[in-house]
């Protein structure tokens, strides 16, 4: 990235207008790379294929399965908020159906 990119810590912020008046002379060589660079992962003709393969290396390189992976965001429904709901809502649906249809 250092090759069309300034990086410039929190703590050096203060110093950005003389950093980039130090490379000032770089500006547009670093700018032709920098979008030749976009062009190669994200143009119109590229951005699909760029975005399947990351998709293809993440699912390749994922440890645990998929179907595991889901089953933490279902302890929400342990929260007091959503378990309250959760109950509430089972116990309407059981006490709906034992009431007699003459109702």
């Amino acid at each position: 990235m250092g090759q069309f990119a300034l990086r410039v810590s929190e703590a050096d912020f203060a110093r950005l207008p003389q950093l980039l008046e130090e490379r000032e002379g770089e500006a547009v060589a670093m700018g032709e790379l920098a979008r030749r660079e976009w062009l190669e992962w994200f143009a119109e003709e590229t951005a699909f294929h760029t975005v399947v393969e990351w998709c293809l290396r993440i699912k390749a390189e994922r440890r645990v399965p998929e179907q595991l992976r889901r089953w933490p965001v279902y302890l929400q429904y342990l929260r007091p908020f959503h378990f309250r709901r959760a109950v509430a809502k089972t116990y309407r649906a059981v006490r709906t159906k034992a009431r007699p249809s003459g109702r």
